[in-house]
């Protein structure tokens, strides 16, 4: 799912800092703009890893910018950002015929490297 957050940024002397109004306490920074904005993107995905009521994004009309700042919209995709990141094992629970387990076994399948690819495809992600 993709989600939309207005961003400030702030050059500062070497570099920007961000500062992401609706999600209370994130902020990051970067060497160079493209940095500043991948580096925000991750630490948007940090911050809404462990929400359960994900923030609606603030119409930027709204913000009010300090003296150099603007204000940029970062794009937080988070299939692409629990690809990066996201490596924790969830064990799940299935049913094959015992004739195609056995053959499979035969064979040394490596069941669980098998249904991710399947989900890949499926899910087309």
């Amino acid at each position: 799912m993709n989600r939309i957050y207005p961003v400030i940024f702030t050059k500062e002397d070497t570099g920007y800092s961000t500062v992401a109004p609706d999600l209370d306490g994130c902020f990051s920074e970067g060497d160079s703009f493209d940095e500043a904005y991948r580096n925000t993107q991750d630490a948007i995905g940090l911050f809404l890893e462990d929400l359960s009521d994900i923030p609606a994004a603030t119409d930027p009309s709204d913000i009010v910018l300090g003296a150099g700042q603007f204000l940029c919209v970062v794009e937080f995709d988070s299939v692409a950002y629990y690809k990066k990141h996201g490596s924790r094992a969830v064990r799940k629970t299935l049913t094959i015929p015992a004739w195609l387990n056995e053959e499979a076994e035969r064979q040394h399948v490596n069941f669980s490297g098998i249904l991710q690819e399947a989900l890949i495809k499926k899910l087309g992600v």
